[in-house]
């Protein structure tokens, strides 16, 4: 019987060892990989700032640095925030892994991190638009680019408008985002711009920050260039200074035209027709010229008499000025050309393409994706089942092996053994690992910044097995100690003496 029962709990002590050196295995990946938490703390440690300094270090091609460079002054302001999201999609995606969701839900998991108003809000707040347009219409500037005087004007009113052009960007998103994700049938860009950015309220500022005077005296004076008699090409010199007083007038025709003009360059409209009218140009240059004269005269009319200065000026401003510049400057189609609302409207198409590809790949993508996760998914159920059963069959051992010794003695070191064993073998390996990774093992290929991540995650992914064997192995000591300090029966009872 004695045999049996020491047969019994050996096997018992020898299933209760198995079962705690499979379980930590279990125990480190339901720890780790198997922990929405832990892959988030991971992504977190990643320091994606300094893996760029040390990239660009590795490539030094001029094209690289210069990319990098850009890369690097919008990474550390968006970082935190991407992190934020990939916890969002990793959290989602985990709840269908570990059974906690029927459908695994990508489109919504990737809606609910990325693909919304929301983030592209908090994302367009750390960014400098202002600045971002400026250097990528200044990339642009030359003889076939858009002025200088132009680029400063847009950057000052995006500078001014930069909050409502944020909102008015995450308003866009929306829309977007629904048709990329399958929540709407189709997609109007033309509509949705007109309705957010593309309307007065921004164009209408643009134009009151625009010094219409020099560009428009720029614009003058190459018409007449070749059109002034030589002894009039004075009067180019008076032209800015006309149309600086009357520009109010000017900027307020513009502004009243601007949805007239957008209409027209976003397609909306197949016609076009805006006045402007220079006739208080001339007027305003008239008098100024009336007055430059009597005051001073340029040498070729120092000898006229102010009665013949009056008559050439009224011949002049009657005759060749009136034919070289009209009443009214006529804006339409003919003068802005076909080829100005067609390119819009052709890259208006092409984006909505491109978003319809982008739709599609995700479809692609999504569908791909459901098979492995639902494997994966079932694989993980089988995982917890194991894990499940392993407490059971370990708690299970105790048990029987306390009910079959009922010793304390005998009880604290068949338990203790096994403990203490497991936890010194296993904790003297993961001290061997450590020492060998942390100071023994390097890759010189890889920038320090990845290696110091890289061996990070290894080390944190060992941390719940070494605290686990640790804690048994102090476990296993204390009830080893026990067993041997332990006295069966407690102190005997003093008899009474016989007198």
């Amino acid at each position: 019987m004695n045999i049996l029962k020491s047969l019994t709990v050996g096997f018992l002590a020898f299933i209760l060892f198995l079962s705690i050196v499979i379980f930590g295995f279990l125990f480190m990946v339901k720890s780790t990989a198997l922990n929405p938490d832990f892959i988030t703390r991971q992504i977190n440690e990643l320091n994606v700032s300094e893996m760029l300094e040390e990239f660009a270090d590795i490539d030094s091609s001029p094209e690289a640095s210069e990319t990098f460079e850009q890369i690097k002054e919008i990474v550390p302001e968006i970082e935190p925030l991407v992190k934020e999201r990939v916890g969002i999609f990793t959290d989602s995606l985990y709840d269908y892994l570990l059974g906690k969701k029927t459908e695994p839900d990508i489109k919504g998991a990737i809606g609910d991190s990325f693909l919304n108003s929301e983030f592209i809000s908090s994302a367009l707040e750390k960014v400098d638009i202002s600045q971002l347009v400026e250097e990528m219409a200044s990339s642009e500037t030359g003889d076939e680019g858009l002025p200088p005087e132009f680029i400063d004007a847009l950057s000052d009113v995006i500078a001014d408008l930069e909050p409502e052009i944020k909102k008015k960007a995450a308003e866009i998103a929306d829309p977007v985002f629904d048709y990329i994700l399958g929540e709407t049938d189709g997609i109007d860009l033309v509509s949705t711009l007109r309705a957010t950015v593309l309307n007065a309220d921004f164009v209408v500022p643009l134009i009151e920050e625009l010094d219409l005077s020099s560009l428009a005296g720029e614009f003058l004076t190459e018409q007449l260039a070749d059109q002034i008699p030589e002894d009039m090409e004075f009067i180019t010199g008076y032209l800015d200074e006309a149309i600086a007083a009357v520009e109010p007038e000017i900027k307020e025709e513009l502004t009243d035209a601007a949805e007239p003009l957008l209409d027209y360059l976003m397609g909306d409209s197949r016609h076009l027709s805006i006045e402007v009218s220079l006739a208080p140009v001339m007027e305003n240059l008239e008098d100024s010229l009336r007055e430059h004269l009597e005051e001073s005269p340029p040498p070729e009319f120092a000898d006229l008499s102010p009665a013949e200065r009056e008559q050439l000026l009224d011949e002049f401003f009657s005759g060749p000025m009136a034919e070289m510049i009209p009443e009214t400057l006529e804006l339409d189609e003919s003068l802005l050309g076909p080829d100005i609302p067609a390119n819009i409207t052709g890259s208006l198409a092409d984006v909505e393409d491109t978003l319809t590809d982008i739709r599609q790949d995700i479809d692609s993508a999504v569908k791909d994706m459901e098979e492995p996760l639902e494997l994966a998914r079932e694989y993980i159920s089988y995982f917890q089942l194991a894990y499940t059963l392993l407490i059971v069959i370990m708690a299970v051992a105790l048990l029987g092996i306390i009910l079959i010794l009922r010793d304390v003695k005998s009880i604290t070191r068949r338990i203790g053994v096994p403990l203490l064993i497991y936890g010194a073998i296993e904790y003297a390996g993961i001290f061997v690992a450590r020492y060998f990774i942390n100071g023994k093992i390097s890759f010189p290929d890889i920038p320090p910044g990845v290696e110091t991540w890289v061996f990070g995650v290894i080390n944190d992914i060992m941390r719940p097995l070494e605290i686990f064997s640790l804690t048994l192995l102090i476990i296993g000591l204390v009830l080893t100690v026990i067993s041997f300090i332990y006295k069966r029966g407690g102190p005997k009872a003093v008899e009474p003496v016989t007198p």
